[in-house]
Order: structure tokens, then C-alpha cells, then sequence
């Protein structure tokens, strides 16, 4: 991969400075009453320069989690134990993501409502853009899912009589529905949030376990 030149290198420092000024405000106002303008300031750069990274404030939520979601991938895979078993590995990398949430629930609460019937009205867009960004990170979220269960399945843990998509969209759908349960209790905790998970998880994936190793405690 070739250095990025300096205009590039200008351009990504300001994108990382909207994207750190939006997370900031977010957290301090909450969505509702973060305005455009507010982040601009708090990022030192013109309002005509946030709208060049993001055409609104969905997009600036979507950016700052597309960024903070890259971070907590990275952070999971470099400590994840590959001999785990599925469902430990699974709790590791989504406790990178509660840990974020539960820290910005300024964030979390309003992301989930958006992203809850997220429906891209231009997947050929601005490759660039927080949406085509958070689309591919999701994306590349869901590879890595499908990736492990594969591992799993090579390795004689799991069924490979099914498909690995089919199993990681149980996964995901898992997830996402005790993510938003979770997000909902007025006291949570990130131990309690992943206990109910690694529970929920083994029940749903109890059909395609053929062995595993002994669920780690965390």
C-alpha cells in the first residue's frame, strides 16, 4: 500500500477530528441536542467542513461508530485465543463492543434506534462516506464471524453440515437483539450484559455444537 500524500494525510486528520469533536459533543449533550455547528467548533473547522464529511448528524453517529467499531475489531482479534471454543471467542470480540457502549451511552442509546431499520438509500455511494464505511465495516464484522465458525467447523466443534453464514446470522441476530435488551435496563453492567449473552448464545447454537472446550469465566 502506497503512503498517503499530504493532501490525503490532511483530509484523513480532519475527518479523525470531526469524528473525535462529534463522539465529545454526543457524549456531553447527548444526540438530541449535539448541533452541527457546536461540533464543528469543538473540531476548530468550518461547518461547510463537517458537511463535507457527513451530510448530517446520522451520518456523523455512523462515523463515529464506524471508527470506534474498527478499534474495538483490532483490539479483539490481537488477544482473541484461537483454541477457545466458538462461544468464548464470540464473547471476547462482542466485549470489546459492550465495553464502548456501556462508556458512551450517549452514543449507544440513539445509534440502536438508527441503525434498528437501517435501510441505505445509495449503496453506490461516496466509497468515503460514513454510510458506505459503516456498511463495509459491518460487512467485514460479519466475514470474521462467518471466518471463526469455519475454523470451528475444520477443526470437528461444529456442524459443517451448515452453512457458516447461516450459523453467523443466528449469531448476529443473537447479538443485536440482546445488545438493544441489554441497552435498555436502567442499571447494566458489562459482566451481566455478557453473562446474558454467552447463555443466550450456547442455547442458540446448541443444534450445531459437536464439542467445545470449557467456557472460560470472565
Amino acid at each position: 500500500m502506497q503512503p498517503l500524500g499530504i493532501r490525503a494525510l490532511g483530509r484523513l486528520e480532519k475527518r479523525t477530528r470531526v469524528a473525535e469533536a462529534a463522539q465529545a459533543v454526543f457524549r456531553e449533550k447527548g444526540y438530541e441536542a449535539a448541533g452541527m455547528r457546536l461540533i464543528a467548533a469543538r473540531a476548530g473547522v468550518s461547518i461547510g467542513t463537517v458537511f463535507e464529511f457527513a451530510k448530517d448528524k446520522r451520518s456523523l453517529l455512523l462515523l463515529v461508530f464506524g471508527h470506534n467499531l474498527e478499534l474495538c475489531t483490532q483490539r479483539a482479534v490481537a488477544t482473541l485465543d484461537r483454541d477457545a471454543s466458538l462461544v468464548d471467542q464470540l464473547v471476547h470480540i462482542y466485549r470489546e463492543r459492550y465495553n464502548f457502549f456501556y462508556d458512551d451511552i450517549n452514543i449507544s442509546l440513539p445509534l440502536h434506534r438508527e441503525l434498528s431499520f437501517f435501510f441505505p438509500d445509495d449503496k453506490t455511494q461516496d466509497p468515503e462516506s460514513p454510510i458506505a464505511q459503516y456498511l463495509e465495516k459491518r460487512t467485514a464484522g460479519r466475514a470474521q464471524i462467518v471466518k471463526l465458525i469455519e475454523d470451528q467447523q475444520a477443526a470437528g466443534f461444529v456442524d459443517a453440515t451448515h452453512d457458516a453464514r447461516d450459523i453467523a446470522a443466528v449469531i448476529i441476530a443473537v447479538h443485536q437483539v440482546e445488545m438493544r435488551d441489554w441497552l435498555s435496563r436502567e442499571h447494566h453492567s458489562v459482566a451481566a450484559g455478557l453473562k446474558r449473552l454467552r447463555h443466550i448464545l450456547s442455547l442458540a447454537l446448541m443444534g450445531v455444537m459437536i464439542t467445545s472446550s470449557n467456557d472460560k469465566e470472565f
